[in-house]
């Protein structure tokens, strides 16, 4: 995983990580890319931390709202709420599988194999919750692939 610098120059406290094998091999390796997210955001605070797999984005949900605006090249992708820790209490709207008040937590509820349907999605969260959502296309994340 390697620090790529800003997303945008007018858009403040964004960090960019980019993972160049997606989710594909081992699995060590992604809960070891899920783990290097979960502390970038604690160093962080405040900061959105974002990161990018050849087919995939991640990202960290802080407790309360969180309106996620998906392009609609991303509308009928598939998109999942990882509970690294357990949540108390879990809404959303703009899902094909919308939750509400929903109890989160590993060998619990996990919301995989979900799907935007709309241009925004809402989530309502107590606690961190990871949002994972597939990309239109496989990004180029080496200098022979661009």
């Amino acid at each position: 995983i390697q620090v790529m610098g800003e997303v945008k120059p007018n858009v403040p406290g964004v960090i960019v990580l980019a993972g160049e094998s997606g989710f594909a091999g081992r699995m060590d390796h992604v809960f070891a890319q899920f783990d290097a997210l979960v502390k970038a955001q604690s160093l962080w605070k405040g900061m959105r931390i974002v990161m990018f797999h050849a087919d995939a984005i991640s990202f960290m949900l802080f407790p309360g709202a969180n309106t996620i605006r998906a392009a609609q090249a991303n509308r009928g992708r598939w998109c999942a709420l990882i509970p690294v820790v357990p949540c108390r209490s879990v809404s959303t709207t703009g899902l094909r599988w919308n939750l509400s008040k929903a109890k989160m937590k590993m060998g619990g509820l996990v919301s995989s194999s979900n799907e935007a349907v709309a241009d925004t999605v809402e989530v309502e969260t107590s606690d961190p919750l990871l949002f994972v959502c597939g990309l239109p296309g496989r990004l180029a994340l080496n200098r022979e692939e661009v």
